[in-house]
């Protein structure tokens, strides 16, 4: 999928779709129709849960601002703890996860949510995971502002830290 593809949407990983908002329910369909079980908004002055509680899809919600300031590496971490238990739920029914990531157009605060994801779910660096993201969807910024390239790099040393054995006595 490209930019140009229904709604906008862009295919990142086979597991993975990012764009724009989601306009009502043929837009939601659409993407249940592509396998879609997770929808995760990284805006704030956006809701999905209806929608999706409508259309039987998960809901996540990064009640994030487009300000150009500094994402939560906690909120990021625990974004993937919550898919780890859902992906959990989902093996015993045999049913893959797919993601759908979004903000309100889909070239700032969802990209950073997909890189961060690709990042630590495929073990690739910020860096290889932003590449692979602006190849799926040429038009995305997040990276261009420091301020969010900063706070993928720091969410992903956590969750390293956080993956780490302890340190022996």
């Amino acid at each position: 999928m490209a930019d140009d593809a229904p709604y906008g949407v862009s295919r990142v990983a086979d597991w993975l779709l990012l764009g724009g908002h989601i306009p009502g329910p043929e837009h939601i369909g659409w993407l249940r129709e592509q396998g879609v079980t997770h929808v995760i908004c990284a805006a704030c002055e956006l809701s999905d849960r209806r929608l999706c509680d409508e259309h039987d899809l998960r809901y996540y919600h990064l009640y994030w601002h487009d300000d150009r300031q500094p994402k939560s590496a906690g909120e990021l971490c625990y974004l993937l703890t919550w898919l780890s238990g859902e992906q959990a739920a989902l093996v015993e029914s045999g049913k893959p996860m797919r993601l759908y990531v979004h903000c309100a157009a889909g070239y700032n605060r969802g990209p950073l949510v997909a890189t961060f994801l690709l990042a630590a779910r495929c073990g690739l660096s910020a860096g290889q995971a932003w590449e692979r993201v602006k190849a799926s969807r040429p038009g995305v910024t997040a990276f261009e502002q420091a301020v969010y390239r900063e706070s993928c790099e720091t969410a992903l040393a956590e969750f390293a830290q956080s993956i780490q054995p302890p340190e022996p006595e």
